[in-house]
């Protein structure tokens, strides 16, 4: 088998020419734009604590999902520095920091945060950390709002059953779709999962494997401001969260598996119930496989085993099922180029400058 050595570019930072901060990143792109009071929600991260009116210091802008009234799901990324990554993200070496204070992050249901909130503060952050604080592997993080959001129903998470090599998801983010500008909700639908854990062959300068086996990678559209969004499977079932992308092309897209994150997933919701007052969602006491989502679990997934999702008892559906008997992957079309860092975290007053301009 021949290894295809990739290098990193972080994608966490923008660019100025004149006093004016113009965006390096991009979308969810090809995608359409999405109308729902959410799950998907847009994070900013402010300068100091958040305002109720975040274009007062705004920093950063993000993607997340509620899995509960008041917990959203998100890259660890958008919520801590990155360390080790002058040189871009090194499996083997490029680390996180501590994350910075919740009062930093705000977070909006809005389908376009240029129309305003609602506005949730966060009261707590807290990171996975199952492998220390290495990047690759460990992009997951939590916001515990001070209150609950009740417009939408929170999405449920795919913790008993990996993702699939060759089944379908949509992917979902507050990224520039290069027309509408930043901060627009955007769906992109038919997407399929490339592979999984370590049968994926990407490696990085550093000679180690690019993908770790608690994460996958998809097939393309994201970049910039998606970080966080969900990859969601065709039963609605969340079953990834974006953690980084190709800078320049918007492909190799590399997504952290909730189900290698379950029992710590589990964990939070349960707190979350506590300080919401709510009763506790079912998938959040679902027994757990004994082999936690192991790289192993999705393997055999992939030869032919259809998991159950127990958080509905429904069969995850294969692409073959849900595109009538036919799945098709243009391989022939698809340059192979770096997952970047960071899928990223893009500066909020590009939001505001390029909706004057359109």
């Amino acid at each position: 088998m021949r290894w295809l050595v990739v290098a990193f570019v972080v994608l966490a930072s923008c660019t100025s020419h004149d006093g004016v901060v113009e965006s390096s990143s991009q979308p969810v792109v090809g995608g359409y734009f999405n109308q729902d009071a959410g799950p998907t929600v847009a994070i900013f991260r402010c300068n100091g604590a958040c305002a109720f009116t975040p274009y007062l210091n705004p920093l950063e802008i993000c993607s997340g999902t509620l899995i509960g009234p008041n917990l959203v799901l998100t890259a660890r990324h958008c919520v801590a520095p990155q360390m080790n990554v002058a040189s871009g993200v090194l499996c083997s070496q490029s680390t996180f920091g501590a994350p910075y204070p919740a009062n930093n992050f705000i977070a909006t249901p809005a389908k376009d945060v240029n129309e305003g909130g609602p506005w949730y503060v966060a009261s707590e952050v807290a990171v996975s950390g199952q492998d220390g604080d290495l990047i690759c592997g460990n992009d997951l993080a939590v916001l515990h709002l001070r209150q609950s959001y009740l417009g939408a129903a929170p999405m449920v998470p795919r913790i008993t059953s990996p993702p699939i090599v060759g089944e379908t998801y949509s992917a979902i983010g507050y990224g520039d779709d290069l027309d509408g500008g930043i901060g627009y909700r955007h769906e992109r639908d038919g997407l399929l999962v490339d592979c999984v854990g370590s049968a994926c062959t990407l490696k990085g300068l550093d000679l180690a494997p690019a993908v770790d086996a608690s994460e996958f990678e998809g097939q393309t559209g994201l970049c910039g401001g998606d970080s966080g969004g969900p990859a969601v499977d065709v039963n609605g079932l969340l079953v990834g969260v974006t953690s980084r992308a190709d800078a320049t092309a918007c492909v190799t897209p590399v997504y952290s598996r909730v189900d290698a994150h379950a029992a710590w997933l589990q964990a939070q919701a349960v707190t979350a119930a506590s300080e919401g007052g709510y009763e506790l969602p079912p998938w959040a006491y679902t027994p757990l496989p004994t082999d936690g989502g192991t790289d192993a679990q999705a393997t055999d997934a992939a030869q032919g085993d259809a998991p159950i999702d127990a958080a509905n008892d429904a069969p995850v559906v294969s692409p073959a099922q849900a595109s009538g008997g036919c799945s098709t992957y243009p391989r022939g079309s698809r340059t192979r180029r770096a997952p970047t860092l960071s899928a990223g975290l893009l500066l909020v007053l590009v939001v505001r400058k390029r909706r004057r301009l359109c």
